[in-house]
């Protein structure tokens, strides 16, 4: 007896989009093709997908205030959404918003996007008509992106922080190393930066691991709303973390020093005071990426036998005869018969 399967043109297009989209392994790819597919399915439509950061000042009694990056453009500033009743009511409730303009009587649906419970997208579509089976077809969409997306971020992204993890790193390094001609190293230059927190197990030890924890939730939103959102911020272990800032040297040790007063005067729970010590070095195309970190972490190194809550840049170090440089084969492990 033969299967009978009842197909309709919509079911189709869903079983066509599950293959697409599977085969994506990276968030920015998906969400470019989860914006062609929209415009190819719906004419006349405008989608805005927004990276979620929410931001509460820690030393006044005041509301969150829930910032949107616009992942189609993140060169564009970020949005307060709280300006935005629709945005927030999606927000707050978890679920599906529809609003109709009264001016031109468009329709707009906004979506949330969830991952571990929280909403960390919201997927802004707009289009003049919309009737219920486009608006359900709509829906499976952004549940197949919504499946997708947590799997990739699952894979690329520290549970703890939110931030990428030291695998993401790996994967970013090997990218930039591997077409230097497509990022263009030679009219923009890019830094490498490894921060570690003072004093970390000191924390533990005194406060507990749950303390610890939450003081690296603290410092990860302090890195997030203290750097641009096209530069990459990981987790790199522990309490080390690693920065590949788009800046040549003298701009990056400003940023930094910025940085670290900031985490200085940030007043964390219980603790109250904690401080920083970071190296960095600049990326060359010509250098063997897998010696980068090792140069940033002998600059650290050197910060923390300084008394910590300190920042140098290698090539400064270098230059001052100060440490020895990093060569090919540093680190490397040598096996005897």
């Amino acid at each position: 007896m033969l299967l009978q399967i009842n197909m309709n043109s919509k079911n189709n297009d869903i079983l066509d989009l599950l293959i697409k989209v599977t085969e994506i392994d990276n968030a920015s790819d998906l969400i470019s093709e989860f914006q062609s597919i929209i415009q190819s399915e719906f004419s006349n439509s405008r989608l805005t997908i927004y990276e979620i950061y929410k931001s509460r000042d820690n030393n006044k009694n005041t509301e969150n205030i829930y910032y949107g990056i616009n992942s189609l453009n993140r060169e564009k500033k970020p949005i307060i959404l709280n300006n935005r009743n629709e945005f927030i009511k999606c927000i707050k409730t978890k679920k599906i918003v529809k609003r109709i303009c009264s001016d031109n009587n468009r329709k707009t649906i906004i979506h949330p996007i969830f991952e571990g419970g929280q909403i960390t997208y919201i997927v802004s579509f707009e289009a003049g008509s919309t009737n219920r089976e486009d608006e359900e077809f709509l829906r499976k969409i952004v549940k197949i992106f919504n499946n997708q997306l947590f799997l990739i971020n699952s894979k690329n992204k520290d549970f703890l922080t939110g931030l990428f993890n030291r695998d993401a790193y790996n994967r970013t390094i090997n990218i930039i190393f591997s077409s230097p001609s497509d990022l263009n190293f030679s009219s923009e230059q890019r830094t490498l930066i490894l921060i570690d927190i003072d004093h970390f197990k000191t924390i533990n030890d005194n406060y507990g691991h749950l303390m610890g924890d939450e003081i690296l939730v603290l410092f990860s939103r302090l890195l997030k709303s203290s750097f641009r959102q096209n530069d990459l911020i990981f987790r790199y272990g522990g309490e080390e973390f690693l920065l590949i800032l788009n800046n040549d040297i003298e701009q990056t040790r400003q940023i930094m020093e910025r940085f670290r007063s900031k985490v200085e005067s940030y007043k964390f729970p219980r603790v109250k005071r904690v401080t920083i010590s970071a190296g960095y070095v600049s990326i060359n195309p010509a250098d063997n990426p897998l010696i980068l970190v090792d140069k940033a972490d002998r600059a650290l190194y050197y910060a923390k036998t300084k008394g910590r809550n300190r920042i140098f840049s290698y090539e400064s170090l270098i230059e001052d005869s100060l440490i020895k440089p990093v060569t090919e084969n540093y680190g490397a492990i040598e096996i005897w018969d």
